[in-house]
């Protein structure tokens, strides 16, 4: 529920209304997204955060506060921290901070983005303590992960998979 009210802000907040409740609709009704709650997968959870974390750097763009810069920071590590590939929206953070100080010549402004940069790391470790704490048998996790994800692009004939096989592997 609480990702069709985020979806509905989002929504609302970049193109008005009606899109927001298109969006906030077909979150209702998303077969994925019901499916995964059912069982209590973390996509949700991940989905949740990396969309309040979106609402956040909407925010930014319209007005560059720390408040905004910190919340979508927190959200986005949190969301990262469920699941890994949320990570993907950190390229967002360096598009948002672009668009929201196009000078870029006042070095305060990128204070922002570190304070952003520490928060989100914070919360990555709040809610992964494990990363840190045991370190070694993380990093090993991690490594299974990318071989059993190299094994799966190996045995596959698309060639998009291939692609991103020979990046995963530079």
């Amino acid at each position: 529920m609480a990702l069709v009210v985020v979806t509905y802000l989002l929504g609302r907040q970049t193109y008005g209304r009606h899109v927001a409740l298109g969006g906030a609709l077909f979150s209702a009704i998303s077969a994925i997204l019901i499916s995964r709650s059912r069982f209590a997968l973390p996509e949700v959870t991940m989905a949740l955060l990396a969309v309040l974390a979106c609402y956040f750097m909407v925010r930014i763009v319209h007005k560059a506060t720390y408040n905004n810069y910190l919340l979508a920071a927190l959200c986005a590590g949190l969301a990262i921290s469920t699941k890994y590939n949320a990570g993907m929206i950190l390229g967002g953070f360096a598009v948002v901070h672009w668009l929201a100080n196009k000078s870029l010549k006042d070095w305060r402004h990128h204070l922002k983005l570190l304070c952003a940069s520490l928060v989100c790391l914070g919360a990555f470790l709040l809610g992964s303590p494990y990363s840190l704490l045991s370190f070694g048998e993380y990093y090993q996790a991690l490594v299974n992960v990318k071989s059993n994800t190299q094994f799966a692009l190996q045995i596959t004939s698309c060639p998009w998979l291939n692609l991103f096989n020979s990046i995963w592997q530079t």
